[in-house]
């Protein structure tokens, strides 16, 4: 069974409702949040959700996102 090293939620922030720099403003606040000092990589990837307009820019950072958190362990919250 894998375990998680840290559980950050971003599902309540995954609203198709609301604009996409605002889905992504909200989860680039709760990943500062939750990492204080981010690696290198995941650094880029908060800077790619503070830089987004479109929903399809979103959708980009998310994708970096997902596979940055699968490979560090990281559960997102996603999944119920």
């Amino acid at each position: 069974m894998r375990r998680w090293t840290n559980t950050i939620n971003i599902k309540p922030f995954i609203d198709p409702t609301q604009p996409a720099d605002v889905v992504a403003e909200r989860i680039r606040a709760k990943l500062v949040a939750a990492f204080s000092v981010p690696d290198f990589e995941l650094n880029d990837i908060i800077g790619d959700f503070g830089d987004v307009q479109t929903a399809e820019e979103c959708d980009d950072a998310l994708e970096r996102l997902y596979d940055w958190a699968d490979a560090n362990d990281v559960w997102l919250g996603l999944k119920s």
